[in-house]
């Protein structure tokens, strides 16, 4: 009996990845089904992320199945309209459905899978629509104030890229620079950023609350609250709800390996949407914090140059082939470039940020 036990969990262990990928495989060789079926539609549903590039506005819509919205701008006046509007409106309207055509050339980047690993399997070039409704909800009236506040800053790339996780105002030429140097993952809003919030939230509550529980409850809805605010993206998704579970695993005293937890955890998001595959924040984000999980406690020595080495050099082997399948090339000098750009942007950019966003420092 004790020896099924101990066995047991690495046999589940073992199941759930295995049936994860069989499903995984079967769903993205499949087209997804869309519940859209007309060519020409009316729609009805809440902004979930809106950007105005030059006389194009893009709009991520909450309805019935989530769409992505094109209008081309007619006017400066309506321009100067749209830009009124606010994340959490409700807006209905009419438009004509096309799918993003596939890839004609092998393994490049494919903004119809992108859009497949957000859930988006329609864009629709709107005719018109207007807005209908505010959203009274006080999250989204919170999240409007900081996007204000972000947007009137002369830092909002650095603002959007390190705080909110939108790489969208970071020009292409730094970006691609980042690519090929293996430093993208900077720009993902992952376990470290999670780290530094939930650190001086459990500080400054541990100061005001004698009972840690409570500290670690507020911690964890500012978290979540934070996911919100970066779109639920699958890298802060992940950080927010492994710090919850392993707060749950001390609170209740289970005898249950994090890497098991981390593991299922993976399983989940892939079940929920297979489609993550295709997003690189997510491969990234996943594969190097596993390989950390797995062997940095194995290998480091809490001696700072000798433990930023093995966690520069973890996440150069674990990013290594997501590197190849994306960019096609390798820089071995990544590894060392990592190993200076990895504490001088959680120890002083990010935190800098932050400090900058809060006070404000706007230079």
């Amino acid at each position: 009996m004790i020896k099924s036990k101990i066995i047991l969990p690495y046999k589940i262990c073992l199941i759930v990845p295995i049936l994860t990928f069989a499903f995984v495989f079967y769903k993205i060789k499949k087209e997804p089904i869309s519940i859209y079926t007309k060519k020409e539609i009316t729609f009805k549903g809440i902004i979930e992320e809106m950007k105005i590039e030059e006389n194009i506005l893009t709009i991520t819509l909450k309805a019935e199945e989530k769409l992505l919205l094109k209008y081309k701008i007619k006017s400066e006046k309506e321009k100067n309209t749209f830009e009124k509007y606010k994340l959490g409106n409700w807006i209905k309207g009419k438009g004509l459905l096309e799918k993003e055509n596939t890839n004609r050339n092998f393994h490049i980047f494919s903004y119809q899978k992108y859009l497949q690993s957000k859930k988006i399997y329609r864009k629709c070039n709107v005719e018109k629509f207007i807005l209908y409704k505010e959203n009274p909800k006080i999250h989204y009236k919170i999240k409007n104030k900081i996007i204000k506040k972000v947007n009137r800053s002369k830092n909002k790339a650095y603002y959007y890229t390190f705080l909110l996780g939108n790489t969208s105002f970071i020009k292409k030429e730094v970006k691609e620079s980042y690519l090929k140097n293996g430093m993208s993952h900077l720009f993902a809003i992952s376990g470290m950023h999670i780290s530094l919030f939930s650190f001086l939230i459990l500080q400054l509550f541990k100061k005001i609350f004698s009972k840690e529980t409570i500290c670690y409850f507020i911690c964890i809805c500012f978290l979540f609250f934070y996911a919100f605010l970066a779109n639920f993206t699958p890298s802060v998704l992940r950080s927010t709800i492994f710090f919850t579970l392993l707060f749950l695993k001390r609170l209740f005293s289970l005898k249950i390996n994090p890497i098991f937890i981390y593991i299922f955890l993976t399983c989940f998001f892939l079940w929920y949407n297979p489609y993550f595959v295709y997003h690189t924040g997510f491969l990234y984000s996943f594969t190097i914090s596993f390989f950390l999980l797995c062997y940095g406690k194995k290998f480091c020595k809490k001696k700072f140059l000798h433990d930023l080495f093995i966690v520069s050099f973890l996440s150069f082997i674990a990013a290594l082939p997501i590197q190849i399948n994306t960019n096609f090339e390798i820089n071995i000098m990544s590894l060392f470039l990592n190993i200076l750009f990895v504490p001088l942007v959680s120890q002083i950019i990010f935190p800098f940020t932050l400090f900058c966003f809060c006070i404000p420092l706007d230079f």
